[in-house]
């Protein structure tokens, strides 16, 4: 009987898995300073986001070449390494983690030599918003964006309140540590 129960619900199961297809990595990460309003800080290999004060605050913009492909969904993901990835998270760990938010930005904004605070992008649509503890743990909620295949895809990241923190991440490869563009197919 626990047969007849359980092979359904594995066959339901695999129609639903999804296999990533590919995993791209930004090709700009600019950040923007309030602090810096109009310095133009070019692509980085490493993002950062803040905001002290409820002000002196740093977004993070990003860009992904998507290529073209089989996938059918794509989603954003956030991932922190904590052994081996270096990130540095700052704030009071007493009120728990912290979070920042993604949002969309037009396609072919950012632009990495002439992009600051007071020229940047304006954001569109929300995409995510990432709880950031300080022992790594990483809670992403939404993410799922359209698959642009052979096209730019454009967000920028910002602190997800006025609460006091810092988080600075550098892009890896392996281990896997950073913000990711992820393809799948059913």
């Amino acid at each position: 009987m626990l047969a007849i129960t359980v092979v359904p619900l594995l066959f339901f199961l695999h129609a639903y898995a999804a296999t990533l297809v590919d995993r791209q990595f930004p090709h700009l990460i600019v950040p923007v300073k309030q602090d810096e309003p109009d310095r133009a800080f070019n692509t980085q290999y490493s993002g950062e986001i803040a905001v002290k004060a409820g002000a002196h605050q740093v977004y993070t913009e990003i860009s992904f070449d998507v290529p073209t492909n089989a996938a059918q969904t794509c989603n954003l993901a956030f991932t922190i390494a904590p052994a081996n990835g270096p990130w540095t998270l700052s704030g009071d760990p007493a009120a728990g983690p912290l979070v920042f938010n993604i949002s969309s930005l037009p396609n072919a904004s950012i632009n990495k030599d002439k992009d600051t605070w007071n020229s940047r992008p304006k954001s569109q649509e929300w995409v995510a918003s990432v709880e950031v503890a300080y022992n790594g743990n990483v809670k992403l909620t939404g993410g799922s964006v359209v698959c642009a295949k052979g096209s730019a895809q454009q967000f920028v990241m910002y602190p997800g309140s006025a609460r006091d923190f810092g988080l600075t991440w550098f892009e890896l490869t392996q281990p896997l540590h950073g913000v990711t563009y992820e393809m799948y197919v059913p």
